[in-house]
């Protein structure tokens, strides 16, 4: 069953979670950065994560720098952190928002060749889904991201299977 992404999103009157990324789980979530609101920040690491972070926007527009380029990422566009490439990113000043859906993940082994799509104007990877697999691919992204949040048997398991999938895609 679809998961609708506004039931994902976090609540704007609590504070966020802090979250602890490390090597033995998926992380996932959906950051809905919105003018004037909670979560509408610049995020910024210089030294990048550890892992891989897989962003899909599926509403409004973010704006991405890697190296000395600016990304504007519009509905159905993949970003592909890869471990210690910097981040700096958040909503495009003249959008009212950018919601994506995103997940932090160590691959296996296997999954090298779909980690590499020759697409990054420097150290990001970047895909533009074609527009009839946009529904999909972000219908699949929350069914990660509702596995991940759930403490039912094997959803973690799944939840990998779903990354696997858009990967392999």
């Amino acid at each position: 069953c679809m998961v609708h992404y506004q039931s994902l999103m976090p609540d704007p009157r609590k504070a966020p979670p802090t979250i602890y990324f490390n090597e033995d789980v998926v992380i996932s979530g959906i950051t809905p950065m919105e003018r004037g609101r909670p979560f509408d920040e610049v995020i910024d690491r210089p030294l990048g994560m550890r892992g891989y972070i897989l962003n899909l926007t599926v509403a409004g527009e973010g704006l991405i720098t890697d190296g000395p380029e600016r990304l504007v990422c519009r509905k159905g566009d993949l970003l592909l952190f890869p471990p210690q490439v910097p981040h700096y990113y958040h909503r495009h000043e003249s959008a009212a928002l950018w919601h994506h859906q995103w997940v932090y993940f160590f691959p296996r082994g296997y999954w090298q060749e779909a980690l590499h799509w020759g697409t990054a104007a420097h150290l990001v990877e970047r895909f533009t889904l074609p527009p009839e697999y946009v529904e999909e691919f972000a219908s699949d992204f929350l069914e990660l991201i509702a596995r991940n949040h759930s403490t039912a048997h094997s959803s973690q398991i799944l939840a990998l299977n779903y990354l696997e999938k858009m990967l392999f895609r």
